[in-house]
């Protein structure tokens, strides 16, 4: 609601005896486009060149893409995430093996045309995002703090038997202990150790903190493509929503298949949020998506019954 409460807005240092009101989320939204404006004019001055681990215009349009998606202007959206996808560009066949070098932050094609900008974490060792979810490092003897729901693990299991999912074998550590029976096991949440395998360690750095190192990435050019499908739906374009997740699935699925064919906007919206949440996985987004765009699709969290949480 742009009309609603948002944060305080201050550009200057206040004394201490200062008492400011709330801004309200319209003007909130303004200053953050106003100070992307700023940024993106800046950097174009100064010709700086483009790298994913430094803040850059490709970095500017992406970030305005996804802020103006999500408090629902998909105008703006959609020019930046236009934007930046002339850029970068999505594979059009699968190959698992290209899309696992993003993953161990190994510089070549992959990484070149699918992230825009990444924290590069693995410049020191320290700052260990597998630690998230695992201990030691990310297989099913590393003591795992987090797994993989059940229900995204059928998901992907179900996407890589029908449709040959590169994502399958990428995010779930192939060490993973998988109960055939799942809802008659005694003890499922012991038994069932789907362990996340997304950010699996640098192997050039040494030891324990280096097994569970990878750099954070913040923008990808999928998302880019779901912030275009999300456009195409407000516009009612469910073709033109239902090319955008065709593209994604090309570039994940072995055995492409035909677009999807959305009969309303709320199928459309469901199938957004669910590829979204097996794309963008373990990166931050679910939480946020669900706020978006959960009522639209007429959907809440689905975490299985005997999940842990």
């Amino acid at each position: 609601d742009p009309n609603s409460l948002g944060v305080i807005l201050i550009d200057y240092v206040p004394s201490v005896e200062t008492r400011l009101p709330r801004s309200n989320v319209q003007d909130v939204v303004d200053f953050i486009n106003n100070d992307l404006q700023e940024a993106e004019n800046l950097l174009t001055t100064a010709g700086t060149g483009y790298s994913s681990i430094f803040v850059s215009v490709e970095f500017i349009r992406a970030l305005r893409a996804r802020v103006n998606a999500y408090v629902g202007d998909y105008p703006t959206a959609s020019t930046y995430a236009n934007a930046v996808l002339g850029s970068f560009t999505l594979p059009t066949t699968a190959s698992e093996a290209d899309f696992r070098t993003i993953w161990q932050d190994v510089a070549g094609t992959a990484e070149a045309n699918e992230v825009i900008f990444k924290f590069d974490n693995t410049l020191e060792v320290g700052s260990s995002i597998g630690q998230i979810w695992n201990t030691n490092v990310s297989d099913v003897t590393g003591a795992p703090l987090y797994e993989v729901s059940r229900n995204l693990y059928q998901t992907l299991e179900d996407n890589a038997t029908n449709f040959g999912d590169i994502r399958r074998n990428i995010w779930i550590d192939p060490t993973s202990t998988i109960v055939a029976d799942y809802p008659n096991d005694p003890n499922p949440q012991q038994n069932d150790r789907i362990v996340v395998d997304k950010y699996p360690g640098d192997p050039a750095l040494p030891g324990l903190t280096g097994g569970l190192t990878n750099d954070q990435k913040v923008f990808r050019t999928v998302e880019m493509h779901f912030i275009l499908a999300e456009a195409a739906v407000v516009n009612n374009d469910l073709p033109g929503a239902a090319a955008q997740i065709k593209l994604v699935r090309d570039a994940r699925y072995t055995n492409q298949q035909a677009a999807p064919v959305y009969t309303s906007a709320q199928a459309a919206w469901a199938d957004i949020l669910n590829e979204r949440k097996i794309e963008l996985f373990a990166e931050g987004h679910r939480f946020a998506d669900v706020k978006r765009l959960g009522a639209l699709a007429n959907q809440g969290y689905d975490r299985n019954e005997t999940d842990r949480s």
